[in-house]
């Protein structure tokens, strides 16, 4: 089995598999261990997906993973070590970002069209991270 197709079957909600690296557990898929959790899955179609970087080869299965959820449809949060408790942290981050990207200067047309995209990218992950917390019942920081 490669590690694409482990991230296929997480992705299709099965609740076991496993090669070498890469392993899934329940709701979970892990990269190396119970150390670094790659993404976890809320429902049937939202999945949290860990923004921590990492080696080379938990890059590349994270990629599978990405991958195999989007195009199994699922809503993707990304947030830091798939932990819920890094709301806040996560949403002040993207504002951060959304800040930075409207302050910087374009040359041309297609690199304003690139700002323009990110931030839209950086607005929509604060929403579901907004909504989660709501559906949570968690109470973010102020910005």
């Amino acid at each position: 089995m490669k590690n694409s197709e482990v991230a296929e079957i997480f992705a299709r909600n099965e609740r076991q598999a496993q090669v070498r690296h890469l392993f899934i557990e329940d709701k979970s898929i892990y990269s190396y261990g119970h150390h670094f959790k790659v993404a976890e899955k809320l429902d049937d179609n939202t999945a949290l997906f860990n923004s921590c970087g990492y080696s080379i080869s938990t890059a590349r299965h994270k990629s599978h993973i990405l991958r195999a959820l989007k195009s199994n449809g699922y809503k993707v949060i990304f947030i830091a070590e798939c932990d819920i408790d890094n709301l806040s942290k996560e949403i002040r981050h993207n504002e951060n970002k959304i800040n930075e990207l409207k302050q910087k200067k374009t040359r041309n047309e297609i690199t304003t069209e690139c700002k323009e995209q990110a931030i839209k990218e950086y607005k929509e992950q604060n929403n579901l991270l907004i909504d989660l917390a709501i559906k949570k019942g968690i109470i973010i920081e102020a910005i």
